[in-house]
């Protein structure tokens, strides 16, 4: 009875442990160090060029607030989910066995999407059954191109579902009961996260260009199979960051990203 007790805390622990902003932390700091340092180093003095837009859209808000140092970005993430667990006085512990963990979640999570991918698919009777999430600026080049998705996974998690989501639910708790003002905090969200993938570029920023974006995708019948899967991938990416956190969120976008737009293309 002690070993299954104990298997039980166990279980406990990390099913708590892995949402917590500190584990989240630590999972995200290697894709950080390789996204930020790999730019620096295939970019050069042009690495702005292969930044992922939603990276660019967040710089451009720090630019704006006068603050012109390339490495605040980051920073302000990692401050972010830092003051996020101090808020919150979780205990200040990760174990090696949570953030393995979390990583086999997000890689079964990023196979479910993968598999929503192909269901949607059959019912758009699309020529293509795979579909990457980052926008069409991907650079060419597996190194770039990884770069890119990795990009995508941190800095649209942290917009979409790190800032706009809570921000949403903080709005709609005005007038909804706290789970329905979730339920509709996720659908807007997810709505407005893929109709940021079709903005034009040079426009007077993201949240002005979403309703361009939407009449854009409702014009073509060719986007709506894209825009569709976008939605769906949206809300399970936002009842990822509710219900298991943002460590696995991040996780599930980067490897099913990775999945689709390297592994899976070929040779």
């Amino acid at each position: 009875m002690s070993d299954i007790q104990a298997a039980e805390t166990l279980g406990h622990d990390y099913w708590s442990e892995a949402q917590r902003p500190l584990s989240a932390l630590l999972f995200l700091l290697p894709l950080l160090a390789v996204y930020e340092f790999g730019i620096l180093s295939l970019g050069g003095e042009h690495a702005d060029l292969l930044r992922n837009a939603a990276d660019c859209w967040l710089r451009q808000w720090l630019l704006a607030a006068g603050m012109m140092y390339p490495w605040l970005l980051p920073v302000a993430v990692i401050g972010l989910l830092g003051g996020w667990h101090l808020t919150a006085r979780h205990p200040w512990r990760c174990s090696l066995e949570t953030l393995v963990g979390m990583l086999a979640e997000s890689l079964l999570f990023a196979m479910v999407l993968v598999l929503i991918g192909q269901g949607l698919h059959f019912a758009f009777e699309q020529t293509s059954a795979l579909l990457n999430l980052p926008t069409a600026n991907v650079p060419s080049g597996p190194a770039a191109r990884a770069l890119g998705y990795v990009g995508a996974g941190i800095y649209e998690e942290v917009l979409f579902r790190l800032v706009l989501l809570p921000l949403c639910v903080a709005g709609l708790l005005i007038c909804l009961p706290h789970r329905e003002a979730r339920i509709a905090a996720v659908c807007l969200t997810s709505v407005v996260f893929a109709a940021a993938h079709y903005i034009e570029p040079g426009g007077d920023g993201w949240v002005a260009a979403v309703p361009g974006a939407l009449e854009r995708v409702a014009d073509a019948r060719s986007l709506r199979f894209s825009f569709v899967f976008r939605v769906v991938a949206g809300g399970l990416f936002g009842v990822l960051f509710l219900r298991r956190g943002f460590g696995v969120t991040v996780g599930a976008h980067a490897l099913y990203d990775l999945l689709v737009g390297v592994v899976m293309q070929p040779a």
